[in-house]
């Protein structure tokens, strides 16, 4: 297609940029802006939305600080996965591989071809490590924080239950004609 006229969605992701902090998977875009936040964001948050709803993605608009501390945080999980060296881990965050669970449960070869990895073997051992991560961080959960959801999950239920005006209000209906 040789079209001078581009769909309003096509420039826009062309503006954001292929090598953004996203990948074909994924659905969040982050943007970098120390300088230009306030222009990226758009008057009470227009710009994000709009590019928002024409993208389909999640955009989050960040600072150039807060995406470095992420990258450190990303590429120090990546990076304690067996075969995983600083350029892969790169790669792999470059293409929005961002999580344990990005890791273990995406399509292997989408993985394979992110972080240019050679066999099969290679990434299979990645995802069994990323799983065995993940279920050593559940593990470590503490029952204390299942009880407070449990307890707040009760509370609204109470507090829904004990509205006696809804119970009176509907026999009341004053009407005109």
């Amino acid at each position: 297609g040789g079209g001078e006229s581009q769909p309003a969605e096509r420039q826009l992701v062309d503006r954001l940029g292929a090598g953004s902090a996203a990948s074909a998977e994924s659905s969040r875009w982050s943007a970098g802006l120390d300088d230009q936040q306030s222009l990226a964001i758009g008057r009470r948050g227009q710009n994000v939305r709009l590019a928002s709803q024409l993208t389909g993605w999640k955009i989050d608009i960040k600072t150039e600080t807060q995406l470095n501390k992420e990258l450190q945080d990303v590429m120090t999980v990546l990076i304690s996965l067996p075969n995983i060296s600083d350029v892969t881990a790169k790669l792999l965050y470059n293409e929005g591989y961002h999580t344990l669970e990005d890791i273990a449960f995406s399509d292997p070869d989408l993985i394979a071809k992110a972080g240019n990895l050679k066999t099969a073997e290679e990434v299979e051992s990645i995802q069994k490590a990323a799983r065995i991560a993940l279920k050593d961080k559940l593990e470590n959960i503490s029952i204390d924080d299942e009880v407070v959801v449990d307890t707040n999950s009760a509370d609204n239920i109470a507090e829904t239950e004990n509205k006696p005006e809804s119970d009176s209000e509907p026999e009341t209906n004053p009407n005109p004609e």
